[in-house]
């Protein structure tokens, strides 16, 4: 196996593992969901106003902002000198930092839904859901988060 070989294995291997994140934390929520679900006791279709369902607003719009604004400014700050297997690794821990806090938040809703059994909460949790899936990255989705340049983009592309 020549270096250019090695090279190509090493970006394949790195694109799986930030796909396999993605995939693990979002299942993750999705059979947390299917759980609490399962042993969910009735619902109550009442305005919530409870301070955990406040407590899981505030969470969601906190800590989904604040996980893009941390995770963009990794990305930003990878530098376009290192080579790309490098910048995959520093895109990787940048992306799950961001799936992470939108996991994180999905399961204090659905946590809260099961206390309090407010169909308010699993709406929460089923749109952060929806939105965790939407996060879902690919080839041309790394090259323009992380500025390649164009020998960078065939080798990803590849």
């Amino acid at each position: 196996m020549d270096t250019a070989e090695a090279l190509q294995k090493v970006i394949k291997d790195k694109l799986k593992a930030i796909k396999l994140a993605h995939l693990g934390l979002t299942s993750g929520c999705i059979i947390a969901l299917l759980i609490f679900l399962d042993a969910n006791k009735g619902l109550n279709y009442v305005v919530p106003t409870d301070v955990l369902t406040l407590a899981s607003v505030l969470l969601t719009a906190v800590v989904v902002p604040v996980s893009f604004y941390i995770s963009k400014n990794k990305i930003n700050r990878i530098p376009e000198s290192i080579p790309l297997p490098e910048k995959l690794t520093l895109y990787q821990s940048a992306f799950i930092i961001k799936c992470a806090a939108i996991e994180a938040s999905t399961l204090f809703a659905l946590v809260v839904f099961y206390i309090n059994q407010n169909i308010f909460n699993l709406l929460i949790s089923v749109a952060l859901i929806v939105f965790l899936f939407i996060q879902k990255t690919n080839k041309e989705k790394i090259a323009t988060h992380l500025n390649l340049k164009k020998e960078e983009k065939k080798m990803l592309v590849r």
